[in-house]
């Protein structure tokens, strides 16, 4: 992937300046920058409140101690990649949801 300089000129002295060039000027500009409108803890607050879970029954479903779901819910902590697939198995979800790419479960 190659960016562009701003004004045709190196400002990073021997890399190349992103400084006023939105991501969306870059090919491919979408893997580049994602912006999350919702934080994993809101989502997860959100998915717990539509499931009607409590933090105790939904860390037992996914093999954690519910003091782990409560940082999350914090915003304290975030799940291993492997406790997201755990996450994402238990409730038949794709990773996505949780990661707040796709927004319906």
């Amino acid at each position: 992937m190659t960016r562009r300089r701003k004004h045709g000129r190196d400002d990073n002295k021997g890399g190349l300046s992103t400084q006023g060039i939105s991501p969306f000027d870059i090919k491919g500009a979408w893997a580049y920058t994602i912006y999350m409108e919702e934080t994993f803890s809101e989502i997860l607050k959100e998915f717990l409140e539509e499931q009607n879970l409590t933090q105790k029954m939904f860390a037992d479903k996914i093999g954690v101690k519910q003091s782990q779901v409560s940082e999350w819910l914090h915003g304290k902590a975030k799940p291993s990649y492997d406790i997201l697939k755990r996450m994402s198995l238990a409730f038949n979800l794709s990773a996505d949801y949780f990661l707040g790419i796709q927004n319906q479960p």
